[in-house]
């Protein structure tokens, strides 16, 4: 388990802390410091890759394809602790919702 990146992610996306899902670079240049820049770098990866999930609408509600997220990233970032998806799921179903 990548145990920074997965800190990383939730920092930077508030999760446990903000009510919705953030993009927070202050909190993790406040947490990280100099390895903000590099930590925001894989965030965005990771985030463009929960992007790029796309359930069939058609046949799926937002509590389905949510969890269909779940494992879709699981599997693609299996560095990542349980929370850290949990966060970036958190977001994609924000986001989609």
């Amino acid at each position: 388990m990548n145990e920074e990146l997965s800190e990383a992610v939730r920092v930077y996306l508030g999760f446990g802390t903000a009510s919705w899902p953030q993009a927070d670079t202050n909190s993790l240049t406040r947490r990280f410091g100099n390895r903000a820049d590099q930590l925001h770098e894989q965030i965005g990866a990771i985030l463009n890759e929960a992007e790029q999930f796309s359930p069939d609408w058609s046949k799926s509600n937002l509590a389905q394809a949510t969890r269909r997220a779940d494992a879709h990233m699981h599997k693609v970032c299996p560095e990542l602790t349980d929370e850290a998806i949990r966060a970036i799921v958190w977001a994609w179903s924000y986001w989609n919702k």
